[in-house]
C-alpha cells in the first residue's frame, strides 16, 4: 500500500453509479482527499461530509475550470521566473 496521498475530483453529475461510488469508497479508505464540485448537494457530498480531507465547490465545473486554470498558470509562472 502507497503511503502518499490522492486526491478524487468529480465534475458535475449525480455520480450515483456502482463504479463512481466504488471507487470514491477506496479512494476515502486510503485517505485521499475529495473534492467535488456540483451545484447541489449529492451521494458524494452526503459520504464524506465530516471528513476532514474534503474540498466543496458549489460553482458549475466552466467556473471551477477556468478558475484553476488560472491558478495553474500563475503558479508555473511564478515556478519558472
Amino acid at each position: 500500500m502507497s503511503t502518499s496521498k490522492s486526491s478524487l475530483s468529480r465534475f458535475g453529475t449525480s455520480g450515483a453509479t456502482m463504479l463512481s461510488m466504488a471507487i470514491a469508497e477506496t479512494a476515502l479508505k486510503y485517505g485521499a482527499t475529495m473534492v467535488d464540485i456540483n451545484m447541489e448537494d449529492n451521494w458524494f457530498m452526503r459520504m464524506f461530509r465530516e471528513k476532514a480531507n474534503k474540498i466543496i465547490i458549489r460553482q458549475t465545473a466552466t467556473e471551477t475550470l477556468k478558475t484553476t486554470k488560472a491558478c495553474v498558470l500563475n503558479a508555473n509562472s511564478l515556478y519558472h521566473n
